[in-house]
């Protein structure tokens, strides 16, 4: 789970949701990953000048359907056997994994 997220002294946290941003290595797996995601979720890749990532605009008002985004990651990444990625939410980043040897 991402870092940080939740209910805090200002109010803020999944009933805030808006955007995910996914880093992963390059603008391949960018895309592979909005493919895997698109049936659910509204998302696109990053332009390929800028560093790739995958980014998901989040409903507020479904927090199991963001344990379910993050399930669906999870094995995205499994099956792809990449080393560590970055999720970032409202500027609370979190890193999945190791990085590749």
């Amino acid at each position: 789970m991402i870092g940080g997220i939740g209910p805090s002294s200002q109010g803020d946290g999944l009933g805030q949701m808006g955007i995910l941003t996914i880093g992963v290595p390059d603008a391949e797996h960018a895309l592979e990953l909005v493919e895997a995601l698109e049936d659910r979720w509204a998302c696109c890749a990053s332009d390929p000048a800028e560093p790739p990532m995958a980014v998901v605009f989040l409903s507020p008002d479904n927090v199991s359907d963001f344990a379910h985004l993050l399930r669906r990651v999870q094995g995205w990444l499994t099956e792809r056997s990449l080393g560590a990625i970055a999720f970032e939410l409202h500027g609370l980043g979190h890193i999945h994994g190791r990085p590749a040897s």
